[in-house]
């Protein structure tokens, strides 16, 4: 398989903090940039969350060095959660994401 490193994510930490109507929310605080591969989510694994009322949109490839356990990320502007990482059989660290939405417990 062919690594280009040509996707740039923002690893972001989670802290709680209130939204404009002063709810308390859990906001996505940037971290770090790195270069990722971005990969397709497995069929087996899509269907599996999806039974579970999560919807996976994405699998980005990284060094795992360059990874200290945040839980969320930014993709082409738009906020993830990481919903799973797995050490692949190449060892590089394989971060599943879904949508970060309010609906989802982090």
């Amino acid at each position: 398989m062919s690594r280009t490193w040509d996707t740039e994510i923002e690893l972001c930490n989670v802290e709680k903090g209130l939204d404009d109507e002063g709810f308390e929310t859990e906001l996505l605080v940037p971290s770090h940039n790195i270069l990722a591969n971005k990969k397709n989510v497995y069929s087996r694994e899509y269907w599996a969350a999806k039974q579970n009322v999560i919807e996976l949109e994405h699998v980005f490839e990284v060094h795992e060095f360059e990874y200290s356990g945040e839980r969320g990320l930014r993709y082409n502007d738009t906020d993830y959660k990481v919903e799973r990482t797995f050490l692949n059989d190449d060892g590089y660290l394989e971060l599943t994401t879904s949508l970060w939405s309010d609906a989802h417990d982090v």
